[in-house]
């Protein structure tokens, strides 16, 4: 039986700016595997989200990573979806 899935979200770094990165994915293990990221960088800034923003991001095509920059104003924000950090 496969697991449910949560959304997982933390800080990384693209288009050389800090960016808010978010996953639908069955655990923590999917999640450093799809992206790209190490358990050290998991430990300093992920976590499960609850935002509903992110949430809806997310689950709408589960295993994808969704991204955008951190200095991006709420109002003119727009989710990108990404590869792997690299």
């Amino acid at each position: 039986m496969a697991r449910s899935l949560k959304v997982y979200g933390w800080r990384g770094f693209r288009d050389g700016t800090q960016s808010r990165e978010v996953i639908a994915a069955e655990s923590i293990a999917d999640v450093l595997r799809r992206a790209g990221i190490t358990r050290a960088d998991w430990k300093w800034s992920g976590g499960e989200t609850g935002n509903p923003e992110e949430v809806a991001i997310a689950t709408a095509n589960p295993g994808t990573v969704f991204w955008h920059p951190l200095d991006e104003h709420p109002t003119d924000r727009a989710w990108r979806e990404g590869s792997a950090t690299t």
